[in-house]
């Protein structure tokens, strides 16, 4: 198990598409993370916001599929 901390980056498979279709509550959104693809290899950069805010995602169900076993795509959880 992760600490909260702490940020894991895996491929994303067919058994983790269960955690995408969650409940869709508000969350305080305190800052962004910047992905970047550089020669294979994934990298973040972290971005702090002057203030938090409460947002939620929209309720949308989409097709994950396409990320499966992809290597130039990411999806965030």
């Amino acid at each position: 198990m992760h600490s909260e901390s702490e940020i894991m980056i895996s491929p994303l498979n067919a058994d983790l598409i269960e955690d995408i279709h969650t409940t869709n509550d508000y969350f305080t959104l305190f800052g962004k993370i910047i992905p970047s693809l550089q020669s294979g290899q994934w990298t973040y950069e972290e971005v702090l916001f002057d203030e938090p805010k409460e947002t939620r995602f929209p309720d949308d169900r989409l097709d994950w599929n396409e990320y499966i076993n992809q290597e130039d795509k990411m999806l965030f959880l």
